[in-house]
C-alpha cells in the first residue's frame, strides 16, 4: 500500500510572514513614537547636543512717551431715525466727548466736520430697537469709534463718552 502523501497547509508559510510584517511594524512604530516622545521632552538633548538657547533676547527697557490724552466735545447731534412700524417717527438726541491723544486734537478739529457728517448718516440708519438697551449703545459707540479712526487716520481715537443720550 502506497501512503498518501501528506497535504502540506500552504496558509501556515503565508501566516508566518504576516506575523512577521506586523511584528517588524509594531517594532517600528513603538520606537518612533518612543523616539519622538524623548525628542520633544527633551530627553535626547544632551546626546543631540541641543544646548538652551535664550529665544527671548533681553530688550532694554525704554519708556514710551506717552501723549496727555485730552477731552473734546463734539456738537449735538439731533437724528431722525428709520422709521418701523410705530406711529411717529423716533429721533435721537445725543451728545458726545471724544478723548484723544493731545498731538492729534488738531487733526480731530480739522475733520470735524466729515466725522460729524458720518456719524449723523450712521444714526438715520439705525432704527429704534437698534438702539435699545446697554448693547444697543455699545454698538453704537463702537461704530462711533469705527468711524472716528477711519476718518483721522493715522490718529486714534481712544474712547468715545457719551455725556447725554435720548431716544423718543
Amino acid at each position: 500500500m502506497a501512503k498518501k502523501p501528506r497535504k502540506t497547509n500552504e496558509k501556515s508559510g503565508g501566516g508566518k510572514l504576516k506575523k512577521i510584517i506586523v511584528v517588524i511594524v509594531a517594532v517600528v512604530i513603538l520606537l518612533g513614537g518612543g523616539g519622538a516622545a524623548a525628542y520633544f521632552t527633551g530627553a535626547l538633548d544632551q546626546v543631540l547636543g541641543i544646548t538652551d538657547v535664550d529665544i527671548v533676547k533681553e530688550v532694554p527697557k525704554q519708556e514710551l512717551a506717552l501723549a496727555r490724552p485730552v477731552y473734546h466735545d463734539l456738537p449735538e447731534f439731533v437724528a431722525d431715525l428709520r422709521v418701523t412700524n410705530d406711529s411717529r417717527p423716533p429721533f435721537l438726541k445725543l451728545q458726545l466727548t471724544v478723548q484723544i491723544a493731545e498731538m492729534d486734537l488738531p487733526v480731530l478739529i480739522e475733520r470735524e466736520p466729515k466725522i460729524i457728517d458720518r456719524v449723523q448718516r450712521l444714526l438715520r440708519n439705525q432704527t429704534r430697537l437698534d438702539l435699545t438697551g446697554a448693547e444697543g449703545s455699545e454698538r453704537l459707540r463702537a461704530d462711533i469709534v469705527i468711524i472716528m479712526n477711519q476718518t483721522l487716520d493715522p490718529a486714534q481715537v481712544h474712547n468715545v463718552l457719551f455725556r447725554q443720550m435720548v431716544l423718543q
